[in-house]
């Protein structure tokens, strides 16, 4: 039977695989890279990795260019 992990942590490990395979990947966050594991992330590429601050509303109007 398969190891069971939180859903989270699921999250940041499959961010960092998905990272190596697609250089274009980033992550944006919203101060809670500890609570969404996406530090994962920011430790292995904090050159791809943007702390927008508290201020979720700041994320959704920076990563909208980024996704078109």
């Amino acid at each position: 039977m398969a190891e069971k992990i939180a859903t989270r942590k699921a999250y940041g490990e499959a961010l960092v695989e998905y990272a190596e395979e697609y250089p274009e990947l980033v992550v944006l966050e919203a101060d809670l890279a500890e609570a969404t594991m996406t530090k994962f992330f920011r430790d292995k590429f904090p050159q791809r990795f943007f702390e927008m601050g508290i201020a979720i509303c700041r994320v959704w109007l920076r990563e909208w260019p980024l996704a078109v």
